[in-house]
């Protein structure tokens, strides 16, 4: 085992259940779990972030209730020319907060969740990595069953922003879980982390 903890990256599509398999594996190795898309939604109010991306866009992208401006930043992420300036701004502060937290850890192993793990570099900062993995209509069904207002409106966004991501995944990533709802998703981590630990 090396000095800082062994890093399990976990990643997938909308709606492919990858937030439930970190939160598996977290407990299955009683491991802390860091989530990429929870810490970037609070990295846009970090001040340096914050007048960065404001900079940017000429616009605040908080609101005065303290709320972010989702079609202000969903605008943003669509256009060809701001999008790599948004990103490459908030993949740098994702990635020096995960390097703060993970230098803070003791523990043996960490879990990183990350939708877009190859295409915002953060596949650099793991050791290994994790696809999850599930068919097309269950993963459009679980979006909108989780958001029935703006669901499909979500998955579809999402999936058209995260196009060079699945390739990557499919391409790149060391272990595949299937959470199509067949196979228990406890055993199939099992099995990986046992040839995690024989690597």
């Amino acid at each position: 085992m090396s000095e800082r903890p062994l890093v399990i990256g976990v990643c997938g599509g909308i709606g492919s259940g990858k937030s439930v398999v970190r939160r598996v594996l977290g407990l299955l190795l009683d491991s802390p779990t860091y989530d990429c898309d929870t810490r970037a939604k609070a990295l846009y109010r970090d001040p340096v972030v914050r007048a960065e991306i404001t900079s940017l866009l000429h616009e605040d992208p908080i609101d005065q209730d303290g709320r972010l401006k989702k079609e202000l930043l969903s605008s943003a992420l669509h256009d060809e020319h701001l999008r790599p300036l948004l990103e490459g701004i908030i993949h740098e502060a994702v990635r020096e907060d995960f390097a703060h937290w993970l230098a803070e850890s003791a523990e043996p192993y960490v879990i990183l969740e990350s939708g877009i793990l190859f295409s915002s570099g953060m596949d650099r900062c793991v050791d290994c990595s994790i696809e999850v993995a599930a068919d097309e209509a269950l993963r459009s069904r679980r979006t909108q069953f989780r958001d029935r207002t703006h669901g499909a409106t979500q998955y579809k966004s999402m999936s058209s922003l995260q196009l060079k991501e699945a390739d990557l995944r499919g391409r790149l990533a060391d272990y595949t879980i299937y959470n199509n709802g067949s196979d228990s998703l406890i055993h199939q981590c099992e099995r990986i982390l046992i040839e995690i630990n024989h690597r």
